[in-house]
């Protein structure tokens, strides 16, 4: 009987299996890959026998990127739900890194694509929804990297109900502090750094590739408590002057239209959309 075989529990997706005895009394193991979890099934089957047949004692698992999570550790990966499949749609969630105390986070985006103006990852300093905002991702447009100045990141995604995308692979580490500096302020999505000193009293200044404008043109300087005395500033896509825009929206007879605002944003009171 001990000779008995059965036939292979198979590998599942996003995951690996360890174990490779497939007779009676032998067991195999399953870990998810970095950024999944287990959502049913078994990490662990023994082959056993049960009313004459040679069978396995529990599921296959299945591993799948979670909406959301609280993270600890110094270092991992987040990945959008569904990956490596298009995100769902309607998704609000919310991850909490929390690294060794003292020990800054550094975010790299290893691949992002979201549906512009609709799906959006926000990141903010700390652990909560109300700390300070880092920055707002949509599309294509991340920087290469982010920093938190403390153990804490908050990052949210939402979704809409319509349009979803491939979505995002993002990795985080914790960073040590170079002794009498603060920590590197990255870069502007779209724009660019011209200085790469960041000790005590350091500038650093910022321009934006052609097409974009930079939202406060004040150099950041790192001042004597480690911290820079603004935030990272911004390179936006602003729209040009003298414009003059028509659309003309046709409906069927009897068919009505209805305007849902996603981004609304004009220089008031000299720009107007009527």
């Amino acid at each position: 009987v001990s000779a008995q075989r059965v036939p292979g529990p198979g590998v599942p997706v996003n995951a690996r299996r360890s174990g490779a005895s497939l007779t009676l009394g032998s067991w195999v193991g399953f870990q998810c890959e970095e950024g999944f979890v287990k959502t049913q099934g078994s990490l662990n089957m023994s082959c056993l026998l049960k009313e004459g047949s040679v069978v396995w004692d529990g599921s296959v698992p299945r591993c799948e990127a979670p909406c959301g999570g609280y993270l600890k550790g110094s270092r991992g990966v987040i990945l959008s739900p569904g990956w490596p499949e298009l995100y769902k749609e309607a998704l609000s969630c919310e991850w909490v890194i929390e690294a060794p105390k003292g020990n800054p986070i550094k975010v790299i985006f290893d691949k992002f694509r979201t549906e512009v103006n609709y799906d959006v990852l926000e990141v903010r300093d700390g652990q909560f929804p109300s700390s300070p905002l880092i920055g707002s991702y949509q599309g294509t447009q991340v920087p290469q990297f982010l920093i938190s100045s403390s153990h804490f990141l908050y990052l949210v995604f939402t979704t809409d109900k319509s349009h979803s995308d491939t979505g995002f692979r993002i990795r985080y580490q914790t960073i040590k502090l170079k002794s009498g500096q603060c920590i590197d302020p990255g870069i502007p999505v779209n724009g660019l750094r011209h200085e790469n000193d960041f000790f005590v009293g350091a500038r650093v200044t910022f321009s934006c590739e052609a097409g974009y404008s930079l939202s406060d043109d004040a150099p950041l300087e790192c001042e004597p408590n480690f911290q820079w005395n603004r935030p990272l500033p911004s390179c936006d896509d602003y729209y040009p002057h003298n414009l003059n825009c028509t659309w003309t929206i046709e409906m069927t007879h009897g068919k009505g239209v209805q305007f849902s605002f996603h981004t609304f944003h004009l220089e008031s009171p000299h720009d107007q959309l009527q």
